[in-house]
């Protein structure tokens, strides 16, 4: 498990897939750190379910909507199995 307590979690991508369709529930937004804020930690967490994912009526059209994602609330409440993690820095 990926311990998140201390880290600000929002939303860059959200896709939900199977072997018949792929859904882009928030797409892509890049990293744009504020210049003079340091480095900064993109972490990308691949999470599988064998059941459908339920979606708390949360839309990430904007960034203020993908800020503070309750992310181990979201896998609780999926019972979601990390499968793999990667990550890149950023300096600003």
């Amino acid at each position: 498990m990926v311990v998140t307590d201390n880290l600000s979690v929002r939303i860059h991508i959200f896709v939900r897939f199977s072997t018949k369709s792929i859904e882009f529930l928030g797409p892509y937004t890049g990293p744009g750190p504020r210049p003079g804020t340091g480095q900064h930690r993109y972490i990308f967490l691949l999470y599988e379910s064998d059941d459908e994912i339920i979606i708390e009526e949360k839309t990430f059209d904007d960034v203020p909507s993908r800020r503070k994602f309750p992310l181990a609330q979201f896998v609780a409440n999926n019972q979601l199995q990390l499968l793999d993690v990667t990550l890149f820095t950023v300096d600003a």
